[in-house]
């Protein structure tokens, strides 16, 4: 199976490459809430259809920054540049960005862990690892995160 490697990049200060390798999930894994992905549970919403409390999520924004510095640190290195967490929450200076950055850090996610880019998420096997933005989720947790 030949994956999709098409850089995926982000323009903060300049433009930037997102490259998830094993240099980045170990990273994640280090520096990452091991309790919440990129998103995180704010409370519940009611769904009327179903009648169930439904979790609501929104954006972990202390692991956003952290799986968007992992992503990256290989083209900070490329370019001999030094990137710390407090230097990528510095350009993460809009809600804009922010919401452009969760949607390419999944990408990269997704390439990583075998996706298409397009993928909201990596295979099912893989949604309990460490690094991925659904560890320490329940299925339905999970399920609620995609909207489903």
């Amino acid at each position: 199976m030949q994956l999709d490697r098409t850089p995926i990049c982000i323009t903060l200060d300049r433009p930037r490459e997102l490259r998830f390798n094993l240099n980045a999930e170990l990273l994640v894994r280090a520096q990452a809430d091991a309790e919440n992905g990129l998103l995180q549970e704010v409370g519940t919403i009611h769904n009327p259809e179903t009648g169930e409390e439904m979790p609501r999520m929104d954006v972990h924004l202390a692991n956003l920054r952290v799986y968007l510095w992992a992503a990256l640190q290989a083209d900070a290195r490329a370019r001999g540049d030094l990137l710390s967490l407090d230097a990528v929450g510095e350009l993460l200076d809009t809600r804009e960005k922010i919401t452009q950055a969760l949607s390419l850090v999944g990408a990269a996610l997704a390439q990583y862990y075998g996706g298409g880019v397009g993928e909201a998420a990596p295979r099912r096997a893989d949604a309990d690892a460490p690094g991925h933005p659904s560890h320490g989720k329940t299925r339905s947790a999970r399920s609620a995160a995609k909207g489903r």
